[in-house]
């Protein structure tokens, strides 16, 4: 502030002197400025209720996958928001706070997190308007991983040559958390669940915790999203099987070139799938998995077999490059709808967010008594530092210019000491 101060009254010293004309002039201007101004702002707030004109003057943050890289400016700049989340290193935790700002009865009084958490909501509606189907899919990954302290997963090729199908890799910027690799779907209310079975197989060897997939269902009004209801479940090693026994899967599981011990047959995908399920371990199943029908890649040897030598001469041609399974290969795609993924894998809801401007504009109304005057006097400094500057600097009389200069100096200490008063820890915050 003393920097401002200084370079004001050093540039423009020494003072201008003011005649009756240039005062004239200068309430001329002023008047003028002013009435313009005014407009602006009562056809911005005309008929707007309390809650939507603090929905209107927060801050506006842009979505993007920046936001899923830890080391971009984007998401620096959004740290200060997603870490006034709290729920720890829980996906379940984290959305139930989001969503308590939202309920009836909420308790929720500190300023902190009002501000911060309608300002994430109104970030994660343009996530989800402002884009369309695909794109928002992949801004929705950026906005889950910085909310989860992880990154997003880029797509180079597995070792195996398939595409990985985590999506994120949640807290993995965090000390003492746990890694947990995400895959994220967000469908329309009541899609299936879908993806490659190739590359689910060769996941599951390489994560036997499993892999968590956060299904996030649309909810529409018109052509925009106005809430997602989030639900989880875990796909692994101990559930494949079930999932993949769907009438709409098991053919996948048809054992290739496999007989059955018993009879010496060849086995269908029902005897298919009864054997795969009477194998002691996934060191075992695993290999059988990759002679299956609907898995694409070569398979490697069986359990306790050695590895086949490698067979390479000069005159022989080179090897053809691995073709990466994407998700999206219909021949070999799993699916599961909502009723089977809660029957085969315990598919669960977590939480339910709303987005549209009404449902935002009716949280904001709910908590604004517990903001007092400071977030009005807040926001009102910050309103007035934008207008002062701006006549500071296009002002054609310099008096009137070093006033709005003092005038700003004056908005900017009054932002400092109002944001330091919301800003500080209150006991609700470490609560949850």
């Amino acid at each position: 502030m003393d920097e401002f101060d200084k370079l004001v009254e050093n540039y423009f010293e020494p003072k201008e002197k003011i005649d009756i004309l240039t005062l004239s002039n200068l309430i001329r201007e002023e008047l003028s400025l002013i009435q313009k101004l005014s407009l602006i702002n009562e056809n911005k707030s005309a008929g707007s209720s309390k809650g939507e004109k603090l929905v209107l003057s927060l801050p506006k943050f842009v979505p993007s996958e920046s936001w899923g890289k830890p080391n971009s400016e984007a998401r620096k700049q959004m740290e200060v928001l997603f870490r006034q989340v709290g729920g720890g290193a829980s996906l379940e935790r984290k959305i139930k706070f989001l969503e308590n700002l939202q309920q009836e009865k909420s308790r929720i009084t500190s300023p902190r997190r009002i501000i911060s958490t309608l300002i994430l909501l109104e970030s994660l509606s343009a996530c989800l308007n402002a884009f369309g189907s695909s794109s928002a899919g992949f801004v929705f990954e950026g906005f889950l991983a910085a909310l989860l302290g992880g990154h997003q997963v880029d797509d180079p090729t597995t070792e195996k040559g398939n595409l990985p199908i985590e999506d994120i890799m949640a807290f993995s910027g965090w000390k003492g958390s746990k890694d947990i690799p995400m895959s994220l779907k967000m469908l329309k209310k009541g899609g299936d669940i879908k993806g490659s079975y190739t590359n689910l197989v060769d996941a599951m060897d390489d994560y036997p915790q499993g892999m968590q997939y956060v299904v996030a269902y649309k909810t529409k009004e018109g052509k925009a999203v106005s809430a997602i209801t989030l639900s989880t479940f875990v796909l692994g090693r101990e559930n494949i099987l079930n999932v993949m026994s769907s009438d709409r899967n098991i053919k996948m599981l048809e054992l290739k070139n496999i007989r059955n011990p018993d009879t010496g047959e060849e086995m269908g995908p029902a005897d298919s799938l009864n054997f795969l399920r009477n194998l002691n371990s996934w060191e075992e199943l695993y290999p059988y998995l990759q002679r299956t029908a609907g898995y694409t890649q070569p398979p490697g040897p069986l359990h306790g077999e050695e590895p086949a030598p490698e067979k390479s001469t000069p005159e022989e041609p080179a090897p053809k490059e691995t073709v990466p399974i994407t998700e999206g290969q219909t021949k070999t795609t799993w699916y599961l709808t909502p009723t089977q993924a809660k029957s085969a894998t315990g598919m669960k809801e977590i939480g339910n967010l709303q987005v549209s401007p009404e449902a935002l504009h009716k949280a904001a109304e709910q908590h604004i008594e517990f903001l007092n005057d400071s977030v009005t006097s807040l926001f009102q400094a910050v309103g007035d530092l934008s207008n002062n500057v701006n006549l500071y600097f296009i002002s054609k009389e310099r008096a009137a210019a070093l006033r709005k200069g003092d005038a700003a100096v004056k908005n900017a200490i009054t932002i400092e000491e109002t944001m330091g008063e919301l800003t500080k820890e209150t006991p609700e915050d470490d609560q949850e």
